[in-house]
Protein backbone atom coordinates (compact mmCIF):
# COMPACT_ATOMS: atom_id res chain seq x y z
CA UNK A 1 0.00 0.00 0.00
CA UNK A 2 3.05 2.43 1.10
CA UNK A 3 4.83 1.95 -2.07
CA UNK A 4 1.72 2.12 -4.65
CA UNK A 5 1.45 5.87 -2.11
CA UNK A 6 5.19 6.07 -3.09
CA UNK A 7 4.43 5.54 -6.81
CA UNK A 8 1.33 7.99 -7.28
CA UNK A 9 3.11 10.80 -5.28
CA UNK A 10 6.27 10.58 -7.93
CA UNK A 11 4.05 10.44 -11.00
CA UNK A 12 2.27 13.19 -9.72
CA UNK A 13 5.20 15.16 -8.93
CA UNK A 14 6.73 14.25 -11.98
CA UNK A 15 3.01 15.59 -13.88
CA UNK A 16 4.00 18.89 -11.89
CA UNK A 17 7.07 18.97 -13.01
CA UNK A 18 6.13 18.65 -16.58
CA UNK A 19 3.40 21.27 -16.49
CA UNK A 20 5.50 23.58 -15.00
CA UNK A 21 8.10 23.28 -17.70
CA UNK A 22 4.96 23.79 -20.40
CA UNK A 23 3.98 26.57 -18.57
CA UNK A 24 7.61 28.28 -18.62
CA UNK A 25 7.53 27.16 -22.56
CA UNK A 26 4.06 28.82 -23.17
CA UNK A 27 4.89 32.16 -21.00
CA UNK A 28 8.20 32.36 -22.53
CA UNK A 29 6.94 31.39 -25.70
CA UNK A 30 3.39 33.94 -25.40
CA UNK A 31 5.79 37.12 -24.09
CA UNK A 32 8.01 36.58 -27.29
CA UNK A 33 4.86 36.77 -29.27
CA UNK A 34 3.54 39.91 -27.35
CA UNK A 35 6.75 41.78 -27.49
CA UNK A 36 6.58 41.12 -31.31
CA UNK A 37 2.87 42.50 -31.35
CA UNK A 38 4.12 45.29 -29.49
CA UNK A 39 6.33 46.26 -31.85
CA UNK A 40 4.35 45.70 -34.89
CA UNK A 41 1.64 48.32 -33.38
CA UNK A 42 4.80 50.94 -32.27
CA UNK A 43 5.35 50.54 -36.36
CA UNK A 44 2.08 50.64 -37.42
CA UNK A 45 1.68 54.22 -35.03
CA UNK A 46 4.85 55.50 -36.22
CA UNK A 47 3.41 54.77 -40.24
CA UNK A 48 0.06 55.94 -39.32
CA UNK A 49 1.77 59.29 -37.79
CA UNK A 50 3.72 59.72 -40.62
CA UNK A 51 1.30 59.26 -42.96
CA UNK A 52 -0.89 61.81 -40.95
CA UNK A 53 1.50 64.38 -41.67
CA UNK A 54 2.06 63.34 -44.98
CA UNK A 55 -1.60 63.92 -45.50
CA UNK A 56 -1.57 67.40 -43.44
CA UNK A 57 1.16 68.93 -45.80
CA UNK A 58 -0.37 67.78 -49.02
CA UNK A 59 -3.66 68.73 -47.79
CA UNK A 60 -1.77 72.33 -47.25
CA UNK A 61 -0.45 71.95 -50.85
CA UNK A 62 -3.19 71.71 -52.05
CA UNK A 63 -4.74 74.48 -50.40
CA UNK A 64 -2.06 76.85 -51.50
CA UNK A 65 -2.43 75.44 -54.97
CA UNK A 66 -6.22 76.35 -55.18
CA UNK A 67 -5.56 79.70 -53.74
CA UNK A 68 -2.77 80.32 -56.19
CA UNK A 69 -4.96 79.23 -59.23
CA UNK A 70 -7.66 81.59 -57.38
CA UNK A 71 -5.41 84.14 -58.04
CA UNK A 72 -4.05 83.71 -61.34
CA UNK A 73 -7.72 83.24 -62.91
CA UNK A 74 -8.31 86.40 -60.70
CA UNK A 75 -6.06 88.46 -62.64
CA UNK A 76 -6.58 86.88 -66.11
CA UNK A 77 -10.08 88.04 -65.61
CA UNK A 78 -9.22 91.37 -64.99
CA UNK A 79 -6.45 91.57 -67.76
CA UNK A 80 -9.27 90.24 -70.10
CA UNK A 81 -12.13 92.64 -68.71
CA UNK A 82 -9.92 95.87 -69.23
CA UNK A 83 -7.97 95.12 -71.64
CA UNK A 84 -10.19 93.46 -74.23
CA UNK A 85 -13.84 94.21 -72.89
CA UNK A 86 -14.17 97.03 -70.82
CA UNK A 87 -18.07 96.72 -71.37
CA UNK A 88 -17.88 93.55 -69.30
CA UNK A 89 -17.16 95.26 -66.02
CA UNK A 90 -19.88 94.51 -64.56
CA UNK A 91 -19.37 90.83 -65.21
CA UNK A 92 -16.35 90.74 -62.60
CA UNK A 93 -18.62 93.37 -60.08
CA UNK A 94 -21.21 90.97 -60.01
CA UNK A 95 -20.26 86.98 -60.10
CA UNK A 96 -19.75 86.78 -56.84
CA UNK A 97 -23.26 88.11 -56.41
CA UNK A 98 -24.52 85.31 -58.78
CA UNK A 99 -22.66 82.77 -57.66
CA UNK A 100 -23.69 83.31 -53.98
CA UNK A 101 -27.06 83.63 -54.55
CA UNK A 102 -27.21 80.76 -56.87
CA UNK A 103 -25.73 78.80 -53.84
CA UNK A 104 -27.79 80.05 -51.90
CA UNK A 105 -30.67 78.23 -52.98
CA UNK A 106 -31.55 74.80 -51.69
CA UNK A 107 -34.05 72.16 -52.24
CA UNK A 108 -36.59 72.36 -55.04
CA UNK A 109 -36.30 75.39 -55.87
CA UNK A 110 -32.81 75.21 -56.59
CA UNK A 111 -33.17 74.37 -60.02
CA UNK A 112 -35.95 76.95 -60.68
CA UNK A 113 -33.98 79.07 -59.21
CA UNK A 114 -30.40 78.08 -61.18
CA UNK A 115 -32.38 78.42 -64.71
CA UNK A 116 -34.05 81.88 -63.74
CA UNK A 117 -30.39 82.99 -63.43
CA UNK A 118 -29.47 81.28 -66.56
CA UNK A 119 -32.16 82.46 -68.67
CA UNK A 120 -30.97 86.40 -66.98
CA UNK A 121 -27.40 85.11 -67.64
CA UNK A 122 -28.50 84.77 -71.64
CA UNK A 123 -30.20 87.99 -72.00
CA UNK A 124 -27.16 89.58 -70.40
CA UNK A 125 -24.95 88.21 -73.06
CA UNK A 126 -27.30 89.35 -75.77
CA UNK A 127 -27.50 92.49 -74.77
CA UNK A 128 -23.96 92.49 -74.68
CA UNK A 129 -23.54 91.04 -78.07
CA UNK A 130 -25.72 93.64 -79.73
CA UNK A 131 -23.70 96.27 -77.46
CA UNK A 132 -20.46 94.65 -79.46
CA UNK A 133 -22.01 94.87 -82.80
CA UNK A 134 -23.33 98.48 -82.17
CA UNK A 135 -19.81 99.52 -80.66
CA UNK A 136 -17.63 97.85 -83.32
CA UNK A 137 -20.07 99.21 -86.38
CA UNK A 138 -19.56 102.44 -85.32
CA UNK A 139 -15.52 102.50 -84.88
CA UNK A 140 -15.59 100.72 -88.62
CA UNK A 141 -17.47 103.72 -89.68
Amino acid sequence: LIDRFRMQANEKENECCNLKKKYEKLSKSNSHQINNLEATIITANKRYQLSEQRRRMDFEGFSNDVADIRKTVQRLEDLLLTQVAPSFKFLRENRREHFKASKAVKGKNKRAALQNHLEDLRKRLVSLESEMNNGLRYEST
